[in-house]
């Protein structure tokens, strides 16, 4: 970012990457702009919009007021013919099962499936109406089974443990809340789970710096001894800018699911001698 020539970030809070600007804009929260809330993946599937509660600050603007002011500014305004936030929820749910649905009524939010209701009645929505470990479609299609991970081989190994980075820890959420000061006495730094065995065998003690390695890269971190960890498993969290989980990862993909690889990398650990 330091060798762009212009950075400008559109933000509520003075981020990790405001830094790096030549110019912060101040964005609207979620009181003051109007948004689509879709759940999908809960017990129930339904959609609601939310209107803005009070007007923005300032000079305050929502992502879609600031785009579409970008884009009249650039002489591009054709392309982005709304002329309020009601005209851009209308085209973002053009397609969609509510489309015709008035706005009072999507406010009040809309239920479009009952999940549990219809797994109960009708099973889930594979060929067999069952949870399918290895789908019979994937079997149509000819793709490999995918297999577990072989322990033996991660022992015996450069890198003798699995690491599984991007682990939730509350009260954050993913990067969030981290400039929050009551929240920040709650869980002040990150840490490293590291299994009873694994802190044994490598000489670690609870709260001990830890270097952990994998072929990407490494870092290091706080260690938080963890009885019930899996005996070749550590577990560190995301979101800090200060202990960047990604410095560990690569930019590769599982082939079958498109999924980054940020689960069973492998990986050393050393303590960090002062």
């Amino acid at each position: 970012m330091k060798k762009l020539e212009v950075v400008v970030v559109h933000d509520i809070f003075m981020t990790a990457t405001c830094k790096y600007a030549d110019i912060v804009l101040l964005a609207s929260t979620f009181f003051e702009k109007a948004e689509i809330d879709a759940v999908s993946l809960k017990k129930y599937r339904w959609i609601q919009i939310k209107r803005r509660i009070v007007e923005p600050l300032g000079e305050a603007k929502s992502e879609a007021e600031f785009i579409m002011a970008l884009a009249k500014k650039m002489g591009y305004q054709g392309y982005f013919p709304y002329s309020s936030e009601d005209d851009v929820l209308k085209e973002l749910l053009k397609g969609t099962e509510v489309k015709s649905y008035p706005f009072q009524e999507l406010e009040k939010g809309v239920l479009l499936e009952n999940l549990v209701g219809e797994i109960r009645k009708n099973g889930f929505p594979t060929p067999s109406r069952k949870i399918e470990l290895f789908p019979e479609i994937l079997k149509k299609m000819k793709m490999q089974e995918l297999s577990p991970v072989d322990f033996i081989q991660v022992k015996s190994g450069e890198y003798p443990y699995l690491l599984i980075t991007g682990a939730r820890v509350m009260p954050y959420y993913h990067s969030q809340f981290r400039n929050i000061e009551p929240l920040k006495r709650l869980i002040p730094e990150p840490v490293a789970e590291v299994g009873r065995e694994i802190s044994e065998r490598e000489g670690i003690s609870d709260g001990d710096f830890i270097r952990i390695k994998t072929k990407y890269g490494e870092l290091e971190i706080k260690a938080l001894i963890k009885s019930e960890m899996h005996p070749y498993t550590i577990s560190i969290p995301h979101g800090w800018e200060n202990c960047n989980a990604n410095l560990l990862t690569a930019n590769i993909f599982e082939p079958l699911t498109g999924a980054p690889t940020y689960r069973a990398i492998p990986c050393r650990i050393e303590p960090v001698r002062s």
